[in-house]
């Protein structure tokens, strides 16, 4: 696997839904964080999970990754 096994991020900054690295960009990266959240790979804190889920279902998983790499790519422009 090219995961680490476990690596803990925290958000430093308010929520912004897709952002769930705090760098201020919604990107590919966030993408990879959420995919990495939902297999275990990676934990989050409590304001990451909210900005991992992007379409509000109650849970971080690749829907949310899909939905960011979409708006990422401009096939969406809002969550």
């Amino acid at each position: 696997s090219l995961l680490p096994e476990i690596v803990v991020y925290s958000a430093e900054s308010d929520t912004v839904i897709g952002d769930v690295n705090g760098d201020g960009e919604i990107d590919t990266v966030d993408a990879t964080f959420i995919i990495s959240y939902y297999y275990g790979k990676t934990e989050f804190d409590a304001e990451q999970i909210k900005a991992a889920d992007v379409n509000k279902d109650g849970e971080v998983d690749t829907v949310d990754a899909t939905f960011v790499i979409s708006y990422y790519y401009g096939k969406i422009e809002e969550f």
